[in-house]
């Protein structure tokens, strides 16, 4: 009788994806800890475009929202001014919009890259220190680079992903 009961059992639900979670309430403005976050299996249609998967993402920046216990976290709840701590004058953080996905998830935080024109070829930057992925979903990167370059970058890359008119190609790991 168990085998045939457990034969006729419907299957167990599909968990959902994995995505991180506010383990608490947090104010807006908080450093986000380890312990703020979680990650949780939620239903597919629950996760909102842009849902953070790795806790990465979140530790060490700042809440840009107040945050409620359970919460799916996006990029828009965390700030990338934290991503400016720690650099030295005279340099500032800049958003590169890529139009090449697998591109974008090579450079990892810590690659160093050149930032090229795809119009002309020319270099707009070089040994330009990758801080992180756009945790919002977009097929871009957040760098370090000297304030003078920051215009130049803009003038390039337009107004989102379709428009992108830069590149980057990847140096090769320190001592490699």
């Amino acid at each position: 009788m168990w085998l045939v009961v457990g034969a006729l059992r419907p299957p167990a639900p599909d968990p959902g994806p994995l995505v991180l979670v506010a383990a608490s309430d947090l104010p807006a403005g908080s450093t986000v800890g380890t312990g703020d976050v979680s990650l949780t299996h939620v239903p597919e249609d629950v996760v909102p475009t842009g849902g953070l998967t790795d806790p990465a993402e979140a530790v060490g920046r700042a809440s840009s929202t107040a945050w409620q216990a359970g919460q799916v976290l996006t990029g828009a709840d965390v700030s990338v001014a934290a991503l400016a701590d720690g650099l030295g004058p005279g340099t500032v953080v800049a958003h590169l919009p890529l139009g090449n996905p697998p591109l974008a998830a090579a450079a990892t935080a810590g690659t160093r890259v050149d930032v090229l024109s795809v119009v002309d070829g020319s270099t707009l930057a070089t040994d330009v220190l990758v801080l992180g992925p756009d945790s919002a979903g977009g097929a871009g990167l957040f760098v370090a680079l000297p304030a003078e370059r920051a215009g130049q970058m803009a003038a390039h890359t337009g107004s989102g992903v379709l428009e992108a008119g830069v590149t980057v190609v990847l140096h090769p790991p320190q001592g490699g």
